[in-house]
């Protein structure tokens, strides 16, 4: 599995006019623990436009060599954008903010819906 995501990966570096004309969205969202104990975040967000759902954008780290033997690594993230940190060990009222991107298809409209799906179950909806 790993070496599949490191594909697509390698192939989305490669083909970057694959997302030529696709506008990003920017969701930020903050979650507020309002129980004690462990929660399930099995769930997710699900953007819609005129034309369906719209793509979510994974922005992975990159690691740059340094040169240096003693810190052969920097990590890079993308700062305009993100994902939140768990909520689980936290107490009950922690909050915690974050941010996924969602791009439209190629002359596609703004986004008009945003959910939360649990499985088949939509748990929240916004527009």
């Amino acid at each position: 599995m790993g070496n599949r995501r490191h594909a697509q990966h390698a192939r989305s570096q490669r083909h970057p006019g694959k997302y030529a004309g696709r506008t990003p969205y920017y969701l930020r969202y903050r979650y507020t623990k309002n129980e004690d104990g462990s929660l399930d975040w099995s769930g997710g967000f699900q953007v819609s436009g005129d034309d369906g759902r719209l793509t979510r954008l994974s922005v992975l780290p990159s690691l740059d060599a340094t040169g240096d033997p003693n810190d052969p690594l920097h990590v890079s993230t993308f700062d305009k954008c993100k994902s939140g940190d768990s909520l689980d060990k936290a107490a009950k009222g922690a909050s915690v903010e974050g941010c996924q991107i969602f791009l439209t298809d190629a002359g596609g409209g703004t986004p008009k819906t945003v959910e939360w799906v649990r499985g088949q179950d939509t748990l929240a909806t916004w527009k």
